[in-house]
């Protein structure tokens, strides 16, 4: 029964439930017990064979003495650190009839060390290393190794639970622990033991010459401990310990490790030219026979790079060159094209371009070409190139193939590894640049360039305001007018489209499409009434500002300036239709204004219904009397022969003017209506009311 229940109480606690397993423990403990005072009565009476009972208590003390064991591993894996103890000291004393179990005592006393370390229970962690070096002391079989691994547990043990006060005992643990096995990672921690102490160079000189020395020191150990040095600010040691473990492995594949960490003391120490003297002879082994691992020449890459960048931005070109060429010196002439060196050839470049060293910053480019055609980066630094030198064709080539980059990204065509993002903003920079160099020419294909690829909706809008403004200087050159005010337009039409598509997006605010609607709607304004000899151009432009305020805030401030450029859009497409001698085109153009009529008095309709509370505001408003007007004329020419509507429309205002009938007889004359009722009956209501205002002047005087 009592073997069922230790077994039992085992698998409890390789189910991690020490709760159960504490049930069938105990059960156990009171079975043997019992047994074994069983056993004992029948020895104290002489009964049976004395050799047979002798054997029959030794059992029982085994089974005890497991079952203690199991009993500690519960209590600890309960935080009952006091029970395990109590029981760990109850298995000691039963070690003189069980020698043998000793070595499995020192074992799981330190096991429930190296669980309370992890558990960061350190207090309790030393007690049971402590425990378990004493046991081991005696017993050969447990092994030097074994012991000083205890001990030095039981230094980091020491450490952690409080290195201020208790790092003399680590030193002890850790001294007695290289005593019983000299191995690295004793010697590591002895020197990070002595750095805890800011009086012991000498002992930590001795201790870092027995790591250096010792022949199972790895170049990562070494240089591990170069770096706790290093963090401690020892930097005399840690160049002393880099010469050591240089002049150590010196023949080792592993030996750039140690030079990537020299180089970075070395800058950090601000020794510049020890650390490119260095650099040289990495260079020199690494291209005749030594070569770098592929990991530790990427670090020096990065290193490399990282200087070069440095001295680039503190405008020192030409150290950053001399940086730059160190990292092309460990790229091997057969390693093929490779982006990397592609950008460092483009980076180098850059610095020739900065010290105005041309020729050489095109060979730079040439070899980056080589190693990466398809760069946007690469048409950037080309176009600086022909910028500076005036080369405008080259310039604009380049822009130009920025844009194909763009738009084959589109079709999927080009390398997923070029950020779409990069080409446009490497566009505005072009532009940018263009713009300080005074170059218009170039800055508009720039822009252009955005215009058509870019899928920033803000970066498209900006770049067509600045086209805009661009093409406006423009327009002082009369020979060319008509050209600019042409491309305006296109211009003007793009932001429409694209301010539709801002609308309808929701992640776009409301406030930046309003702002850039009123910015090209008063540019539209502006630019109609340049276009007085252009009938079509400017009812297009008047057609637009009505599309722009559609996008403006509607308030009542938007519906007036809608009113407004709607009354232009009829009028400048009245004005047009007199100017079309197609019948089928001028027929259309006229239909076309009364549809703008119709729009006109819709906007006007609601205006009228918000000033309700005013004062009589629209007693000063002239559109009813020009939407008439206008509509008389435009129905005439098509031969409307329904003008005594339109004519009723007028005697319904009650703020006309004689004039303004004057004007309708003399329209209902024209041809093809030649309406002569239409037209006198026009003239009778005008000359009624100028005989009614002589009477009302008269009567006032």
């Amino acid at each position: 029964m009592q073997d069922m229940a230790i077994k039992t109480g085992r698998a409890w606690l390789d189910c991690a439930n020490p709760s159960m397993a504490d049930n069938s423990l105990s059960l156990a403990s009171d079975c043997l017990e019992k047994l074994y005072q069983m056993i004992s009565s029948r020895t104290s009476s002489s009964q049976g064979d004395e050799d047979s009972l002798k054997k029959q208590k030794l059992d029982i003390e085994k089974d005890m003495f497991k079952v203690f064991c199991y009993k500690a591993e519960s209590a600890t894996a309960q935080g009952q650190h006091e029970t395990a103890v109590s029981l760990i000291q109850r298995t000691k004393e039963m070690l003189n009839n069980l020698p043998k179990e000793g070595s499995f005592l020192v074992m799981l006393c330190y096991n429930f060390g190296v669980d309370a370390f992890q558990n960061q229970h350190y207090e309790q962690c030393v007690v049971w290393l402590r425990e378990s070096f004493e046991l081991g002391k005696s017993r050969p079989v447990v092994g030097a190794k074994n012991q000083a691994r205890t001990l030095r547990l039981l230094a980091n043990a020491y450490l952690e639970w409080d290195s201020s006060s208790h790092w003399q005992k680590a030193l002890n643990a850790v001294g007695l622990a290289n005593s019983e096995h000299s191995h690295p990672a004793g010697l590591y921690l002895k020197v990070r033991i002595l750095l805890q102490d800011q009086n012991s160079d000498d002992r930590l000189k001795s201790a870092l010459d027995d790591i250096f020395r010792h022949p199972e020191v790895t170049v990562d150990l070494g240089l591990n401990t170069i770096k706790l040095i290093r963090e401690k600010k020892r930097i005399k040691l840690a160049f002393n310990g880099l010469k050591q473990l240089s002049s150590k492995f010196q023949n080792s594949p592993e030996l750039g490790k140690i030079h990537i960490m020299h180089l970075e003391m070395l800058l950090e120490d601000s020794n510049t030219e020890e650390a490119k003297s260095l650099v040289e002879d990495c260079i020199t082994g690494h291209n005749t026979g030594h070569p770098l691992d592929v990991t530790v020449k990427k670090r020096f890459h990065l290193v490399l790079w990282e200087q070069a960048a440095s001295a680039f931005e503190n405008k020192d070109y030409t150290n950053a060159i001399q940086w730059y060429n160190y990292s092309l010196s460990f790229f091997m002439t057969n390693e093929g094209t490779d982006k990397n060196v592609a950008k460092l050839h483009r980076n180098r470049a850059s610095c020739y371009i900065n010290l105005d060293q041309l020729e050489k910053a095109q060979e730079a480019l040439d070899a980056a070409v080589k190693n990466d055609a398809q760069s946007p980066h690469t048409q950037y630094i080309l176009f600086k190139i022909a910028l500076i030198k005036g080369e405008d064709e080259k310039a604009i080539e380049a822009i130009k193939k920025m844009g194909e980059y763009s738009a084959s990204l589109d079709d999927g065509s080009q390398d997923k590894s070029i950020d779409e993002d990069d080409i446009h903003g490497l566009t505005c920079l072009a532009a940018q640049l263009a713009f300080e160099k005074s170059n218009r020419v170039v800055a508009m294909k720039a822009l252009d360039c955005l215009v058509k690829h870019s899928p920033n909706n803000q970066q498209v809008m900006t770049a067509l305001r600045c086209l805009t403004r661009l093409k406006l200087t423009f327009l002082a050159d009369a020979e060319h007018k008509g050209e600019e005010i042409t491309a305006i337009h296109s211009y003007i039409k793009a932001a429409y489209d694209k301010l539709c598509h801002m609308a309808e997006d929701q992640t776009v605010p409301t406030d930046n499409v309003h702002k850039e609607a009123t910015w090209f709607m008063k540019i539209a304004w502006n630019m109609a009434l340049q276009c007085e000899e252009s009938g079509p151009e400017m009812h297009e432009l008047f057609t637009m500002c009505c599309k722009f305020t559609s996008l403006c805030p509607v308030d009542m401030a938007g519906l007036v300036r809608q009113k407004t450029c709607m009354l232009m859009a009829a009028a400048s497409c009245l004005q047009m239709a007199k100017g079309i001698t197609d019948d089928l085109e001028k027929r259309s153009a006229l239909k076309q204004v009364l549809d703008h009529i119709l729009s006109c008095r819709n906007i006007c309709d609601r205006i009228n219904d918000g000033r309700l509370t005013e004062t009589d505001s629209r007693s000063k408003d002239t559109t009813p009397v020009l939407l008439i007007l206008y509509e008389f004329e435009a129905s005439a020419k098509l031969g409307d022969c329904d003008l005594e509507a339109v004519l009723e429309k007028a005697l319904a205002l009650s703020y006309s003017e004689p004039k303004t009938f004057e004007t309708i007889a003399a329209l209902a004359m024209e041809s093809p209506s030649a309406n002569r009722s239409v037209s006198i009956r026009a003239l009778k209501v005008a000359i009624k009311k100028t005989h009614s205002d002589d009477g009302h002047r008269f009567h006032k005087v």
